[in-house]
């Protein structure tokens, strides 16, 4: 079991077995119980690292299916839980649930799984700091420019020194 602590001081336990990863299986199409399947990783990166809009509300989903008889217990709603992670609160819970899922395949002797994990956390990293570096790469000049081209091919206008601001 681990820990983890929500942006409104709310404390929740990360708890794995095969009846909540089954239920995630079968709610959200994530299958816990294979962290890497040949040709299928990009899949699972997609489903379960939160870095997009979609894979953010996956994982937050995931995590109030894991902690739901926690909620029910404090009277808390599946909204209401969402609402306490935000950056902080979800890095926090990232990390718990990841040592939760290693720490499951691990009480099971399943070591090859746990080098899964940790591949998938590399390659999370990985894929991170590329971003990362990409970003760095784009200059002011170049988001004006991108600005532009996109203001005269519709409605979007850029505001100039002298237009008014709403």
């Amino acid at each position: 079991m681990h820990k983890f602590t929500d942006d409104l001081e709310r404390e929740w336990k990360i708890i794995l077995n095969t009846t909540i990863m089954e239920d995630i299986s079968d709610g959200l199409d994530i299958d816990l119980f294979e962290p890497i399947k040949e040709g299928e990783n990009e899949q699972l990166l997609g489903k379960i690292v939160p870095t997009s809009r979609e894979n953010i509300i996956r994982f937050v989903n995931m995590l109030f299916m894991i902690c739901e008889s926690q909620c029910k217990e404090q009277g808390i709603t599946d909204k209401q839980f969402g609402q306490g992670l935000g950056g902080g609160g979800l890095k926090s819970a990232t990390t718990a649930f990841y040592e939760e899922w290693m720490d499951f395949f691990q009480s099971l002797d399943r070591t090859d799984l746990v080098e899964a994990i940790l591949k998938l956390q590399e390659l999370i990293k990985e894929m991170m700091d590329n971003v990362a570096r990409e970003i760095k790469k784009v200059t002011s000049e170049d988001i004006k420019e991108e600005m532009k081209k996109r203001s005269s091919n519709g409605s979007e206008t850029l505001p100039t020194e002298n237009s008014p601001t709403s």
